[in-house]
């Protein structure tokens, strides 16, 4: 257990240091926020057959999603759920706010 602790805490230090994409390995979900009119986390890497959702927290700021294969409408609240099928690099964006985006990894 101790050794668990001491691990989790160094990749806590990590990441908040080197800025380390956000990793949902050994894991079949991810989840991005749209809050404080950006992508949270920016960055993420899945696994193939990984789902990633989208949850819009911005309370009355609208955004929209759009990239490779999805659009969505401009809204304030909801998810969306995509299926990440295929390897690759992955940029998805809020077209409403053009500096708004996150990159996914499909390892």
């Amino acid at each position: 257990m101790k050794a668990l602790l001491t691990r989790a805490g160094l990749a806590l230090v990590v990441t908040a240091a080197v800025a380390i994409p956000a990793t949902a390995s050994g894991s079949s979900s991810a989840t991005v926020i749209l809050k404080h009119m950006r992508f949270s986390p920016a960055l993420l890497t899945v696994k193939r057959g990984s789902s990633v959702t989208f949850v819009w927290k911005d309370g009355s700021i609208p955004h929209n999603v759009t990239g490779p294969g999805v659009k969505t409408s401009t809204k304030t609240k909801g998810t969306l759920t995509i299926h990440m099928t295929r390897r690759g690099r992955f940029t998805y964006r809020c077209t409403v706010h053009p500096g708004m985006k996150v990159r996914i990894t499909v390892r």
